[in-house]
This record gives C-alpha cells, sequence and structure tokens, in this order.
C-alpha cells in the first residue's frame, strides 16, 4: 500500500510528513520479508538452518543422526560386501581393521539434513517397490555416481554405490524411518569394487590398487 497516496492535499509538499510516511511505509512492507521467507524457509533447495528446522518437523525427521565412526581399512576385494564402509583400501593409505568402531549421535550440517529432509518426504509417500526405491536413489545422490537397489529374491534388497558413500550418506539410508523398505525385507549395503592390484591393463599398481 502507498501510503502517501493517503496525504491530504495541503500537507503533500511537506519534507517532514513525507518521510515519515515513506519511513513508515519501508518499515511495515512485506515485500522484503517475503523475498526473505521465500528463500530461506519456503524453498526447501535454498532454505537456511531455521527453514529446514521447520521442514524437519513437517516431514517428520530430526536434525541428530547416529552415524557409525569407521574409517577406511587396507584388505582384499572379496570383502568388500561386509558391513564395514570405505574397505578395502591399499597399500600406505589405510591400516589394518581394528574391530568395530563406536557410534556417535552427530547433528548434520545443513546440506546433509536438507537431503535427509528430501529423503524422508519421498518415503512419505512412496510404494516402495524396486523403481521406486531406485529413483529414491537417484533424487537422493544426484551427480554423486550411480547407485541402485537390486533384489535379492530371498526377502532381501541390496543398496549398491559405486562410489565411496559418505557416513551421514549411510546413516540416512539406515534409519528405518527414512529408507523405504518393504516389510519384512533386510537391506544390504554393497561398496562397488575399487580398481585392484595387478599386472593386466586394467588393474592398478602397489599404493594404488587393492588385492583381489
Amino acid at each position: 500500500m502507498n501510503y502517501l497516496k493517503t496525504i491530504q492535499a495541503q500537507y503533500a509538499a511537506s519534507p517532514a510528513l513525507n518521510a515519515v510516511i515513506a519511513t513508515f511505509e519501508q518499515a511495515v512492507s512485506l515485500e522484503r520479508f517475503t523475498d526473505t521467507f521465500l528463500t530461506a524457509v519456503w524453498d526447501i533447495e535454498t532454505a537456511q538452518t531455521y527453514g529446514l528446522d521447520i521442514w524437519g518437523k513437517i516431514v517428520g525427521v530430526s536434525r541428530y543422526l547416529t552415524v557409525e565412526d569407521t574409517p577406511d581399512y587396507l584388505g582384499f576385494d572379496e570383502a568388500e560386501i561386509t558391513t564395514i564402509d570405505g574397505y578395502p583400501q591399499p597399500f600406505d593409505v589405510s591400516p589394518f581393521y581394528a574391530g568395530l568402531q563406536p557410534s556417535s549421535v552427530v547433528r548434520l550440517t545443513d546440506d546433509a539434513y536438507r537431503k535427509l529432509i528430501r529423503a524422508k518426504a519421498f518415503s512419505n509417500i512412496t510404494d516402495a517397490t524396486i523403481p521406486s526405491i531406485n529413483r529414491f536413489l537417484r533424487i537422493l545422490f544426484t551427480d554423486r555416481g550411480k547407485v541402485y537397489c537390486t533384489d535379492g529374491r530371498d526377502m532381501t534388497m541390496n543398496i549398491v554405490f559405486e562410489f565411496p558413500p559418505t557416513p551421514s550418506d549411510l546413516a540416512i539410508l539406515k534409519t528405518l524411518a527414512v529408507m523405504p523398505v518393504p516389510s519384512g525385507v533386510e537391506v544390504r549395503f554393497i561398496i562397488a569394487p575399487t580398481p585392484n592390484l595387478g599386472f593386466a591393463a586394467d588393474t592398478y599398481p602397489m599404493d594404488e590398487g587393492t588385492f583381489y
């Protein structure tokens, strides 16, 4: 609303009154508030901390997740199908496996929390079929690399990564309230084989490839 138009004609030329009215108009204007609200709260892609906390309450997921603190380890490629993430690694890169590491509850960054909110929003409406889960994974890991779900045909399904997932990636997928898993189905996580140590043209040298 243009409050300057409400000034009576005999006072329209008053600099003091016009300045007061203009200042008041700027103070009560919703244009700047609306732009800020749309950017910082309404749009999930640009929402900041406060806005993401609101979205988290709407979809029903917390910013705090249990993340397994598991470093990479030296090892053999056939051990790839394990619950140990980032295994195996070559010489001079990672240590030997030293047993299970403790888990910890962490507060997700805005980027990680935004990913979790999108995942939970999708899981709220999905039918948990293989095509839907694969669509869920593509949305979640856009531009990160190939990741897909396969049916084990024995009440299990595999989530296969062809890139190394971060601890927060795995924490999101291991959250039962987020991952769209059919009832009674076990989920296994598989990290695709890394380049192997060897003599062939398609293998890697010492300190770059892992044992096969």
